[in-house]
C-alpha cells in the first residue's frame, strides 16, 4: 500500500479475489491486538472493515502469515498510523486511533500519504500542517433498520406484510465489551461487529463508547444466555460460554422452517353417479325404428373402433345405409374418414365452415376450430387447401375438391347436431356438439356421457357442497373455501395421438378442462353475489379422468374440508441458552431448537448444482405439504466464509428467476439448470442471479401422479398448489402457505432489480365445449391455440417512463435472441401464420399479435400500488424489469421440450447479457462518522 488514502479500497485493506472490482474480502490481518491489552476501538475497525466489503472470512485476527500485517502497538510517546499499523504510547490512545481511522478517514490530499499523526484530537499528513477532525453536520435522517430476531441480526431473513422493504439497512448499533472477558471472546466480538459491518449499507459510528438504537452488551456473569429485549441485545456468560453464544450468532443456521402438521381430513360429500350412457340410448331408438335396408345415421362420442362395431352391426343385421359419426370434433373426423378417400389427388379443396352467430358463448370461428388441424393435415405440395367461414351458409360445412383439370370431383356437406347447455352462471349457454341418430327421417337428439355428467354436477352436486362449508370473510380469498374437490370420472371416448405436431384427439382432456376451469369460475361468480369478492380460491379442484372403452360412464365425487392452520408465519429467535450442554435457540412461538451450523440439501439436482464455482443454496421455504423449497445464489466465485446479499446488491444489480411456478408448465426448470452450467464468469462479474428452481413442488407432485394415467395432457389441475391456490394471489402478505413466501424471502434478501417469472403455456388444442369451445372466460385472450413456441410479457407500470424505455429495450433483447435461433424463429412464425389463418383476422381482441421483431410480446399495464402481489407494481422505486416468459410446454417431452427449453434459456440470457452491459452509478455518502452506500435506481440500461 503506497498511500494511506486508499486504505478503505481494493488497494489497501480490502481484497477483490475475483477481480470484478468489488471488494469482496479483507486483504489485511491484524497483530499485536492481544498484546495492546484488546483495544475496543478494534471492534469500531472490525465494523468498518466488514462494512466496506461485500464479503469476508472470519480470520483477520488470527496469527496466520500474511503478506499485509497491520499491528497494533503500544510503544512510543506518540500516535502514528502507516500502512504496517498503529503505534500508540497507551491503550487509551490505540483506541482513539483506531475508532478515527474507522470514522474520520481523510478522503484527499495532494500528495501520497505514508504518515498520520494524531494529537488533541488532531492529525496530521505527513509532514504537513496540524488539521482540526470532522465538524458535525446537520445531515438527513436514515431510516433506522429495526433488529426484531436473532435471526436477523445481519439480514431481515422474514418477509412480513407490515414492513416496507427498503434498498437502506441503516445499523445504528453498538457494542459494550466487558473487560473481564478474556482474548478469545473478545475476538468473536469483533467479528460479530465485521459481520454487522458487512450486511449494512450505511452505518453509524462510533461503535464502542456510546449507547444508541441497538445496544449489544457482551458481559461477564454467571448465567449464560443471550436475550434479545426490543433492542437491547444481551450476551452473558463466562468466557467460554460467550464464546459459543458469538459463534453461533456468527456461524448459527437460525432459518426457522415452517412445520406441517397432520390433520385428519374430514369428507363432507361423497356422491356416486352412473348412467345407462348415449350409446346404450342410441342403440335402444334404432333397435325401435328397425327396418330392413334401414337408413341409419348416427353421431356419437365414441373412439373410432367403437363407431366401426356399431356400424357393422347394423349392416350385418340388414341395414341399408349406414353413417356412425363422431359427435367430438365431427367436422374433423368427417373430412378425415369420409371425404379423404374421396378426393384421391385432387389438387384444390376448399373446406367453407358456418360463421357461428347464435346466442351462446361460442366464438364466429367456432366451426373452423372444431375442424382443426384437418386441413393441414390433408395439404401437401401437390394439393392446395382453402379454409373459409361464411354467415348464410347452408350447412354447418360444405366441401368441394377438383382435380388436376379443374373438374368439381367433390361437392358435399355436413349438418352438425348441437344441444344448449347452461354454463355455470346459468346466465350463459354453451351450444357443444351433441349426439344424435336418425334411422329412415326420425330423429332423436341425444345427451353425450360428458354432457349428462356435466349437467349433473352443476345443477345437483356445485350447489350443495358450499352449504356444508365453515366459512369466514377470508374463505375463498386468503384461504380455501375446501381442501379438495376430486373427482374421478370414468367414460368411453375418443383418445387418439395425431401424427401432427402436439395435438391429440381427446375429449376426456376437453371434460378435465371444462371440470376444472369452470369450477373455479361457479365460486368466483358465487363469491362475487354474496359478498361482492371474487372467490378465486376455492381449493384443489382435481379432476381425474379414466378412459375405458365399452364402459358405462360413472364417476364419484368426493369434497374434503378445509382446516384452518394456526400458525405465525414471521417468527423471530428470541433468546439461546444450553440444554445438555448443547446450544438451543428459541423463537417467539416458544419453538426450542438445537443450533446448527450446516445448510443441509435434499436435493440431489440442487447439490450437483452447488458444485459449480460461484453457486450455494439453502431452503428458502417449505410448500403447504413440507417440501423443501430451495433459493440458488449464482454469483462471481468469491474465497469467503460470509457474503451479504444487500452489500452486493448494492455494486451489482440482481436479477431473479422463479422456474416451476405452475408444475404442468414443464420447460422452466431444465432451462434454469442448463442456464447455470452455460453462465460465464464474466458476466458474473457485473450481476449477480438469484433463483428459485421449483416455486411449486406440491402441484409438481400432483402432475406426476396425473402423467401417470395421461402422460400428454395439459393437466391445468396442477398448476396451483396443494389446495388449489395461485399463491401469487397472496404473496406479500402473511400467510401459511409457503410457496407464497419464497419469492418475497428472496426479494426481501437482495431486493432484485429484474424479475424473470418463467411460464407456460399448452402446447397443443385447448377445448372446453362447456364454455364455448374456448379457453375460460376469465381469460382476456384465448389460449385456444398456442401463438407461439416462445414469446414474453412485460409488466408496464403506468406513469413510470424510466421503467417503460427499460421494458422497452428488454423486448428488443430478448426478440432478437431468440429471432437468431432459426428453429425457434420459423416456430414462432409457423404459429402466427397458423393464428393468422384461424382466427386473428375474425376475433382480433381474442387473438392479439403484438410484435417485436417477429416476437409476440404483450404489455401487462397496471398503476403501481403497495397493495400488489405483483414485484414491479409493489415496489417500482427497487425493481426496474419484470417480465413472464410464456413457452408451449405444457406436459411435453423430447424436442418440443428441449425447443421451449433453449427458449427459456435463451431469453433469461439476453435479459441477463443486457443487464450485464451496462455500468451502474453508485454513490458514497459520507458526513460526520456516518457512511452510506446506495446505488441509482431504476436500472440504466444503455
Amino acid at each position: 500500500m503506497n498511500d494511506l488514502l486508499n486504505f478503505w479500497t481494493i488497494h489497501g485493506a480490502l481484497s477483490d479475489w475475483n477481480d470484478d472490482g468489488v471488494p469482496d474480502g479483507i486483504a489485511i490481518r491484524v497483530t499485536g491486538w492481544r498484546e495492546a491489552g484488546l483495544p475496543e476501538g478494534l471492534i469500531d475497525f472490525s465494523a468498518r472493515l466488514g462494512y466496506e466489503t461485500t464479503a469476508m472470512s472470519p480470520d483477520f485476527l488470527s496469527d496466520k502469515a500474511t503478506l499485509s500485517p497491520f499491528h497494533l502497538a503500544i510503544e512510543g510517546d506518540r500516535t502514528v498510523i502507516t500502512s504496517k499499523g498503529i503505534c500508540a504510547p497507551t491503550k487509551e490512545a490505540m483506541n482513539e486511533a483506531l475508532r478515527w481511522l474507522s470514522s474520520e478517514w481523510p478522503t484527499s490530499s495532494e500528495e501520497k500519504v505514508t504518515t498520520i499523526q494524531l494529537k488533541n484530537g488532531q492529525y496530521q499528513l505527513n509532514d504537513g500542517p496540524w488539521l482540526l477532525g470532522e465538524l458535525k453536520e446537520d445531515s438527513p435522517a436514515w431510516p433506522h433498520s429495526p433488529v426484531e430476531g436473532l435471526n436477523e441480526l445481519f439480514e431481515q431473513g422474514n418477509y412480513r406484510a407490515d414492513r416496507r422493504l427498503s434498498s437502506v439497512v441503516f445499523r445504528d448499533f453498538t457494542i459494550d465489551f466487558d473487560e473481564i472477558l478474556g482474548a478469545n471472546a473478545f475476538e468473536e466480538t469483533c467479528y460479530y461487529a465485521a459481520k454487522m459491518g458487512m450486511f449494512s449499507t450505511h452505518i453509524q459510528f462510533p461503535i464502542t463508547g456510546d449507547v444508541r438504537k441497538f445496544h449489544v452488551t457482551i458481559k461477564h456473569d454467571q448465567q449464560a444466555t443471550v436475550d434479545l429485549e426490543e433492542q437491547n441485545l444481551v450476551v452473558r456468560g463466562n468466557e467460554e460460554n460467550v464464546v459459543s453464544f458469538l459463534h453461533a450468532l456468527n456461524h448459527g443456521n437460525f432459518r426457522i422452517p415452517r412445520e406441517v402438521k397432520e390433520k385428519p381430513i374430514e369428507t363432507i360429500v361423497n356422491v356416486e353417479w352412473t348412467n345407462k350412457g348415449e350409446r346404450s340410448e342410441i342403440e335402444t331408438f334404432v333397435d325401435k325404428l328397425w327396418q330392413p335396408d334401414a337408413t341409419i345415421e348416427v353421431f356419437i362420442s365414441e373412439s373410432k373402433s367403437v363407431r366401426d362395431h356399431l356400424k357393422q352391426q347394423w349392416l350385418s343385421r340388414g341395414a341399408g345405409n349406414v353413417h356412425v359419426r363422431s359427435s367430438f370434433k365431427p367436422g374433423f373426423h368427417w373430412i378425415q374418414e369420409e371425404i379423404l378417400p374421396l378426393i384421391g389427388e385432387a389438387k384444390y379443396v376448399t373446406i367453407e365452415c358456418l360463421e357461428e352467430s347464435g346466442d351462446g358463448m361460442e366464438m364466429p370461428i367456432r366451426w373452423l376450430q372444431e375442424m382443426y388441424p384437418i386441413d393441414e393435415m390433408i395439404e401437401s405440395n401437390d394439393r392446395t387447401v382453402d379454409v373459409s367461414i361464411k354467415k348464410d351458409l347452408k350447412h354447418t360445412y360444405e366441401v368441394k375438391a377438383y382435380d388436376r383439370e379443374d373438374q368439381l370431383i367433390v361437392d358435399t356437406y355436413l349438418d352438425v347436431p348441437t344441444s344448449q347447455v347452461p354454463y355455470i352462471n346459468e346466465q350463459s349457454w354453451s351450444y357443444p356438439t351433441t349426439s344424435c341418430v336418425t334411422v329412415n327421417a326420425q330423429k332423436q337428439l341425444v345427451q353425450t356421457d360428458r354432457e349428462q355428467f356435466w349437467r349433473y354436477y352443476v345443477q345437483e352436486v356445485l350447489p350443495t357442497i358450499h352449504e356444508k362449508l365453515n366459512l369466514d370473510e377470508q374463505s375463498g380469498i386468503t384461504k380455501p373455501l375446501f381442501h379438495s374437490l376430486t373427482l374421478d370420472v370414468t367414460m368411453s371416448e375418443a383418445e387418439t395421438k395425431l401424427d401432427f405436431e402436439h395435438e391429440r384427439i381427446s375429449s376426456m382432456e376437453a371434460l378435465h378442462e371444462d371440470l376444472y376451469f369452470n369450477t373455479l369460475e361457479y365460486y368466483r361468480e358465487l363469491g362475487l353475489q354474496r359478498s361482492g369478492i371474487a372467490w378465486n380460491t376455492p381449493g384443489a379442484v382435481l379432476p381425474f379422468m379414466h378412459v375405458v372403452e365399452g364402459s358405462k360412464p360413472k364417476a364419484t365425487i368426493t369434497v374434503t374440508r378445509w382446516q384452518d392452520v394456526q400458525e405465525a408465519n414471521s417468527r423471530f429467535v428470541q433468546s439461546l441458552f444450553f440444554k445438555n450442554d448443547e446450544l438451543y435457540y428459541e423463537t417467539d412461538q416458544h419453538v426450542q431448537r438445537k443450533v446448527t451450523y450446516t445448510n443441509d440439501l435434499d436435493d440431489e439436482r440442487i447439490v450437483e448444482a452447488t458444485k459449480q464455482p460461484g453457486v450455494s443454496a439453502f431452503e428458502v421455504s417449505r410448500s403447504f405439504n413440507g417440501i423443501p423449497i430451495y433459493a440458488l445464489e449464482i454469483t462471481a466465485e468469491i474465497n469467503a466464509s460470509w457474503q451479504s446479499a444487500r452489500k452486493l446488491g448494492v455494486y451489482k444489480p440482481t436479477i431473479l428467476i422463479e422456474a416451476g411456478h405452475h408444475a404442468n408448465e414443464v420447460s422452466s426448470v431444465p432451462a434454469l439448470y442448463e442456464l447455470m452450467q452455460r453462465i460465464d464468469q464474466e458476466v458474473l462479474k457485473a450481476i449477480t442471479i438469484v433463483a428459485i428452481p421449483g416455486s411449486n413442488p406440491d402441484g409438481t407432485a400432483l402432475h406426476q401422479q396425473l402423467i401417470e394415467e395421461h402422460p400428454e395432457w395439459k393437466h391445468h389441475a396442477a398448476r396451483f398448489n396443494a389446495v388449489g391456490l395461485e399463491f401469487n394471489h397472496v404473496r406479500f402478505q402473511d400467510s401459511v402457505f409457503g410457496e407464497a413466501l419464497s419469492a418475497p424471502a428472496l426479494i426481501n434478501r437482495w431486493l432484485p432489480d429484474v424479475y424473470l417469472d418463467n411460464h407456460g403455456i399448452p402446447a397443443h388444442e385447448w377445448i372446453q365445449p362447456f364454455a364455448g369451445y374456448n379457453s375460460p372466460p376469465r381469460f382476456p385472450v384465448s389460449y385456444w391455440l398456442p401463438n407461439a413456441m416462445m414469446y414474453g410479457i412485460g409488466k408496464d407500470v403506468v406513469d413510470h417512463d424510466e421503467h417503460r424505455l427499460i421494458l422497452d429495450k428488454a423486448t428488443v433483447w430478448s426478440s432478437k435472441a431468440i429471432g437468431e435461433n432459426q428453429r425457434l424463429h420459423n416456430k414462432n412464425k409457423q404459429w402466427q401464420s397458423r393464428i393468422k389463418r384461424y382466427a386473428y383476422p375474425h376475433v382480433t381482441k381474442k387473438f392479439p399479435l403484438p410484435t417485436v421483431h417477429d416476437m409476440i410480446f404483450n404489455r401487462w399495464e397496471e398503476k403501481g400500488s403497495s397493495d400488489s402481489t405483483h414485484y414491479i407494481y409493489r415496489y417500482p422505486e427497487l425493481c426496474s424489469l419484470e417480465i413472464v416468459t410464456e413457452a408451449a410446454d405444457e406436459t411435453v417431452y423430447g424436442d418440443w421440450l428441449e425447443d421451449c427449453v433453449n427458449g427459456q434459456r435463451l431469453f433469461n440470457e439476453s435479459i441477463i447479457e443486457m443487464v450485464a452491459s451496462t455500468n451502474q452509478h453508485i454513490d458514497k455518502e459520507s458526513a460526520f462518522k456516518r457512511f452510506g452506500l446506495r446505488r441509482s435506481r431504476p436500472l440504466r440500461i444503455k
